[in-house]
This record gives structure tokens, C-alpha cells and sequence, in this order.
């Protein structure tokens, strides 16, 4: 267990950044919907 430790602490970290990215993007394509579909209506 003490030798898996290490290796599974990095992996949390990167995917709690690419969460963090992954919703600053889905926060972008709404904003991005929303100005199309203002545009249109």
C-alpha cells in the first residue's frame, strides 16, 4: 500500500486540473450558445 501511495497522489492532482479545465471549457461553450442563439432569436 505504502508503494502505491505515491503514484496515485500525482494522478488525483491531474484530475482534479483536468476537471477544473473541462469545466472552464463547457463554461466557455455555454456562454458561446448563448451568444449564437441571442444572435439568431
Amino acid at each position: 500500500m505504502t508503494t502505491f501511495y505515491p503514484t496515485v497522489v500525482p494522478v488525483i492532482k491531474q484530475v482534479k486540473m483536468i476537471t477544473k479545465e473541462v469545466i472552464a471549457l463547457s463554461e466557455d461553450v455555454n456562454y458561446l450558445l448563448k451568444k449564437v442563439t441571442n444572435e439568431f432569436t
